[in-house]
Formats: C-alpha cells, structure tokens, sequence
C-alpha cells in the first residue's frame, strides 16, 4: 500500500519567537533580547512493519545533533513557506 510510504506533516510549529539573551554582566551591560521567529515541523510516516518513523535531519555544522526540519522565518515568508524551505 503506498500510503503507508508517504510522509505526512503531523504539526507545524508556527512563528515561534525564540529569544536569546546577551549579556556581559561583568561588565555591567544589561541583557539585550534578541527576538527571531522560526517554523518547522514533524513529518513520519506508518512503516510497514507496524512502526512510526520520524525525519530527522543531523546539522551539518554540528555532527551529532539530530532535530526536526525548522528554520528561520525570512523577510516576505509565513511560517509554512519557511518550513517547505527547510526541507529542500
């Protein structure tokens, strides 16, 4: 059955604002937040062995760190368009 080898979107994490803090207490400078929006999401699919798989990508610039797709939202985009972009 190919339903069962087709990747499905399970959730979408819409424009989230992750917030960094920098600061230098030593040297008295306040925390600045910086506000980001990012998107990603779940997609898995139903294996034929009765078992969910779930995508995963490994960074390439940090060997070892496997997440969701997800990504900064950019200029222009909603929070979908930035999670397709993502995946490509």
């Amino acid at each position: 059955m190919s339903h069962f080898y087709t990747f499905f979107i399970v959730a979408i994490i819409v424009a989230t604002h992750l917030t960094t803090t920098l600061a230098l207490p030593a040297m008295g400078v306040p925390a600045a937040p910086e506000i980001e929006d990012i998107s990603g999401f779940l997609l898995f699919r139903h294996a034929p062995d009765n078992k969910f798989e779930f995508l995963l990508l490994e960074k390439a610039d940090e060997p070892g760190d496997w997440s969701p797709p997800k990504g900064h939202i950019e200029k222009g985009e909603n929070a979908l368009e930035a999670a397709y972009r993502e995946l490509r």
